[in-house]
């Protein structure tokens, strides 16, 4: 098996297969493409999801609150606390520990009334670098709005939020910071660095939710590829997504080109997914809190999960008998998840 998340063919079988759904409490079920799990409540619904950070990287416990909190915001909760779960090296002394412990609590003030509620800490010799858990709560009184996922019908705009491969830009120009300052300008790195700054899809899924739109996901591992498929998997539902449709930054291009990597297969926080049907209406409301985004495709009756590339080729005009250039559009088809890069381009950072 690969490094990092379990592929899809897996978490079916040997994982989700075998979950109980006999506990009518449990308001969701646990399925691909829904993160998070709503609880009946005496005055709402509560709602939790668990996030793991394992990579070796310089400030895991702010990835794990973000990308905690990112699940319970795709879910229409309100954030109010987390469990807060470290396990270290055995080499880490109490310092280090508190460090991790002040750099959750830092990231949880960016919200109001959420709290540390508790966790558990631990030294292993079985880890070499942090590993940092987070079980997000939150509550809602608007129903499960996850469950519109497998609600959607064909011919709805796909819109994305922001730029694909945010998360992983971020963490590859801090954790190779020096290496690839040689190759490219420190201001560029500096800027491709500042993506990390960008990875809450709080205030997206505000302006979504007051429109009534529930059908959303959050990208992560795997990319916007994963994303999309996930975003989909629910309904059963294909598409065609135009790729240059899908925004991109170019520091994310040079850095997946630097690493050999496809960028649109890099892990993505930051980037939200949302099937609604009027794409360029939401767009242009999205404007208006400066959230950047854009319609890539459409859901479809056929189950295929299409990529249009358009591609150059050559070819022989009549009138001219001249051989130009001229483009045409293949069809990729995705397919479930894979395992993503950024835990190998990672896994020697100590």
């Amino acid at each position: 098996m690969k490094l990092g998340k379990f592929g899809e063919p897996q978490l079916k079988r040997s994982i989700l297969k075998g979950m109980q759904d006999n506990n009518d409490v449990v308001l969701s079920k646990a399925q691909v493409g829904v993160d998070a799990v709503v609880l009946h409540a005496i005055d709402g619904q509560m709602v939790t999801t668990t996030t793991t950070v394992s990579m070796p990287i310089q400030r895991p416990a702010y990835l794990a609150v973000v990308k905690a909190m990112n699940n319970l915001y795709v879910a229409g909760a309100t954030p109010r606390g987390i469990m807060l779960a470290i396990t270290v090296p055995e080499h880490f002394n109490e310092s280090k520990v508190r460090v991790l412990v002040d750099e959750a609590k830092c990231t949880l003030a960016k919200w109001e009334n959420v709290s540390l509620l508790g966790g558990h800490t631990e030294l292993s010799t079985h880890v070499s670098c942090p590993i940092i858990s987070v079980t997000a709560l939150g509550v809602t009184d608007c129903g499960f709005s996850q469950k519109a996922l497998s609600e959607m019908v064909p011919d709805m705009d796909i819109i994305m939020t922001k730029w694909t491969g945010m998360e992983a830009t971020y963490l590859l120009a801090e954790n190779h910071y020096e290496e690839l300052c040689e190759r490219f300008s420190k201001s560029y790195i500096d800027l491709a660095l500042s993506f990390g700054d960008h990875i809450s899809v709080s205030t997206e899924t505000s302006v979504l939710k007051k429109q009534g739109i529930h059908a959303m996901h959050d990208v992560s591992t795997g990319g916007v590829f994963a994303g999309i498929w996930e975003l989909l998997e629910p309904s059963g539902l294909g598409c065609r997504v135009d790729l240059k449709q899908i925004p991109i930054k170019q520091e994310t291009i040079e850095l997946a080109e630097y690493f050999n990597e496809n960028p649109y297969m890099l892990t993505g926080a930051g980037s939200l997914l949302a099937v609604v049907a009027d794409g360029q209406a939401i767009v242009e409301q999205l404007a208006e809190h400066d959230i950047f985004a854009a319609v890539i495709g459409k859901t479809t009756k056929a189950k295929q999960r299409a990529v249009c590339i358009e591609i150059e080729e050559e070819g022989e005009w009549i009138d001219t008998a001249k051989t130009r250039r001229r483009k045409a559009v293949e069809e990729r088809y995705l397919i479930p998840p894979q395992s993503d890069a950024i835990y190998t381009l990672l896994s020697d950072i100590k």
